[in-house]
Parts: C-alpha cells; sequence; structure tokens
C-alpha cells in the first residue's frame, strides 16, 4: 500500500520539485536515482520492470524539457545555493539507500543463516529416520522368515487341501510383506550411502534361469502367458552384482504381471559391445501387453513412494518404493533404466548395465563350470 501510494504520487511531486528546486542544476537528479533504485528494491518480475522504465522515460523528459524551456525552471539564487543543495541531496540519498542496502543484506544473511541451520536439522532428521527404518526392517525381516518357514513345513506335511490352501494365502501375504520390509530397508541404506555394489563372476545361465523362473511364477498368478528372448551369444559368466540385477528384473517382472489384465509377458536378454574390451553392455528388458503408462505420469514414475495406477486398479499392492530402488541400483552399477510406454498397447522396461566378461564362451554352462552361487546372504544384512 505504502508503494502505491509513492507511484500514485510520484509523477506529480517530482515535477514539481524538480522545477522548483534549480532542475537538473540541483540536487533532483540525486533523488532520482534513488526513486529507481527504490523501486526496484520493492517491486519484482515484469512490474518493477515496467515501473522503472517509466520512471526513466519521466525523468529523462523532465531534464530535456527543462533544458529546452529554461524559463520553466526556478534556479538556485547563487552558486553556493547550489553546492549545498547538491551536497545535501547526494548526502541523503547515499546514506538511505547505504542502510537500506545493509539491512537488505543483512535481512539476506540471516535469512541464509536460518536455511542452512534448517538444512542440517532436516538432515538429522532424515539420518535418524533412515537409521529407524533400518533398524525396524532389519528386526521385522527376521520373524517373518520364521513365520515363512513355518508356513513352508505345513504346506509340505498337512494333508488337508483347505489347511494348505490357507497356507498358500499365507505364503502369498507373507511374502508381499517381506518385500515392501526389505524395499523399505533397501531405501535406507540407500539414502544413508550404506549401499555397496560388488562385482563377482555368476553364471549366464543362472541369471536366466532365475528369472525365468520368477517370471513364470507371477505371469502363472495373473492367467498370462510367459516368452523369453535370449541372445545365445551372451558370453558364458559374466562379473558383476549379480543380486542387484536380479533384482531389478524381478522387479520389472512383477510390475508387468501386475499390470496387464490379458496377454503376456516376455524377458529379453541380449549384449552389445562394451567400453571396454573385457565387457559388455547387458541388456534386460521386460514388455507387456498390459495398460501401459499415460505420458503424463512417465517422468514420475521412478520416483519413491509414486504409483502409475490405473482405474480400477487400486487394490494393487506395493509402496511405490520398487522403481525407485531399481533406478538407485542402475546408476550404482553405472548402468540406467529405460522404459517405453503407450496408454492402453502396453510398456517395455529394460535395464542396461556394463558387465565384465569373466568367461566369454558361449552358451549355457554346465554346473561344474562355475561352482559358487554369488553372495546369496548379502542381501539379508
Amino acid at each position: 500500500m505504502l508503494y502505491d501510494n509513492h507511484c500514485r504520487y510520484l509523477p506529480v511531486f517530482f515535477p514539481v520539485f524538480f522545477f522548483v528546486g534549480g532542475g537538473y542544476t540541483g540536487a533532483m537528479p540525486s533523488y532520482f536515482i534513488f526513486a529507481v533504485v527504490f523501486t526496484v528494491f520493492m517491486l519484482e518480475g515484469i512490474k518493477a520492470l515496467v515501473v522503472t522504465a517509466a520512471e526513466l522515460v519521466v525523468y529523462v523528459g523532465l531534464c530535456l524539457f527543462a533544458w529546452q524551456n529554461p524559463g520553466t525552471v526556478t534556479t538556485l539564487p547563487t552558486d553556493q545555493a547550489i553546492m549545498i543543495d547538491n551536497i545535501a541531496g547526494f548526502t541523503i540519498v547515499s546514506i538511505v539507500l547505504g542502510i537500506t542496502i545493509f539491512l537488505h543484506f543483512r535481512l539476506y544473511n540471516w535469512q541464509q543463516r536460518d536455511l542452512v541451520n534448517a538444512r542440517e536439522e532436516a538432515l538429522r532428521f532424515s539420518e535418524a529416520k533412515s537409521r529407524f527404518l533400518a533398524n525396524m526392517s532389519h528386526e521385522i525381516r527376521t520373524p517373518i522368515n520364521v513365520m515363512l518357514g513355518k508356513n513352508e513345513l505345513i504346506l509340505r506335511e498337512s494333508d488337508s487341501e483347505q489347511v494348505r490352501e490357507y497356507s498358500r494365502g499365507v505364503q502369498s501375504a507373507g511374502d508381499t510383506l517381506l518385500t515392501l520390509v526389505s524395499n523399505v530397508l533397501d531405501m535406507s541404506k540407500i539414502e544413508q550411502g550404506r549401499f555397496d555394489i560388488t562385482a563377482e563372476p555368476y553364471k549366464t545361465a543362472k541369471l536366466i534361469d532365475d528369472l525365468t523362473a520368477i517370471g513364470k511364477e507371477y505371469t502363472a498368478r495373473h492367467g498370462l502367458a510367459f516368452h523369453t528372448q535370449i541372445d545365445e551369444a551372451l558370453p558364458c559368466v559374466l562379473k558383476g552384482d549379480f543380486l542387484c540385477i536380479k533384482q531389478v528384473a524381478a522387479n520389472f517382472l512383477s510390475n508387468a504381471a501386475k499390470y496387464t489384465s490379458e496377454g503376456g509377458v516376455t524377458l529379453s536378454l541380449s549384449g552389445t559391445e562394451g567400453a571396454a574390451e573385457d565387457e559388455i553392455l547387458l541388456r534386460i528388458a521386460v514388455s507387456d501387453t498390459g495398460m501401459g503408462i499415460k505420458p503424463e505420469t512417465l517422468p514420475v514414475i521412478f520416483d519413491a513412494f509414486v504409483r502409475a495406477d490405473m482405474p480400477g486398479r487400486a487394490h494393487i499392492e506395493g509402496t511405490g518404493l520398487g522403481l525407485a530402488i531399481a533406478r538407485e541400483f542402475a546408476e550404482l552399477m553405472g548402468g540406467g533404466i529405460f522404459v517405453e510406454s503407450t496408454w492402453n498397447a502396453g510398456s517395455i522396461f529394460s535395464l542396461e548395465v556394463p558387465q565384465k566378461v569373466a568367461d566369454g564362451r558361449h552358451g549355457s554352462p554346465g554346473p561344474a563350470d562355475f561352482g559358487r552361487e554369488p553372495a546369496g546372504n548379502r542381501r539379508g544384512a
């Protein structure tokens, strides 16, 4: 409101002061500078530019008019009066502008300190939250694994079909709960920078077999067809983080099955020449014939706790952490995740990650070719 009043009366008072105060030979040009700087401080954006430009036009116009029509200006009587008026003018303007700028920067510094303190406090809270989630997730996983183990015994030993049916429901719910808890644990480790990527040799055939089994299990639950497309030129043994790759691909398979009502899911594995001589770019793609993803949703599907839910699919289980974790894993391994999707036509999620070639022979190795399964207990830590 104050500035609105200033803008309202400025075109009236400044011309009057200008013509009765000696024109451009007096102190008024100094006050013109103050008015322009004051405008820049008080307004923002396009309004500041417009008002500043209008003021400059008015002030320049006043000076030109006084120069062309000297009789319209009441000149100061003596050179001493002109000197005193100018000294007073630039002194007052300098003091006022100096105080204004000092207070402005002091306020800015206060705000910066508050922001730094708020950031440090937020980081402390975030670290405490991550530690709490990590500890809770670890403690919760132990009893869940015990319950699932006991339930597995019931499935194997019970003679009652009804009991086994109940037990299969418990198993499904327990697996889902264990996945959710594991996702929270992985995300907390990633946030704390405690998630390490390891490079160990693994059999390509082992990866293919595991992903095929996972894909068949997920699609069977939803009555979908499952297909595989495997590049036979893939090396026999690769070196990388087997479990990370498997977890990312399993997430793709799970989502493809959950969001596909009819048709099928296809798992593809292929490799292209890598950046180094002993390296390939492993590509694992999962395509489906599901609902697809709307274009406006694609930019956020990899954000934590975001789900690309479709109408009528609100019952689908999940926290929205799976793709966020998958992206983090891919980046930690030096690769990336890519998605192609057409609404009502399906989606293709692919992982591309560089892997060292430990054994360049083609084809599936036998059990004797490589005996050790890679780091199976690391994720349970």
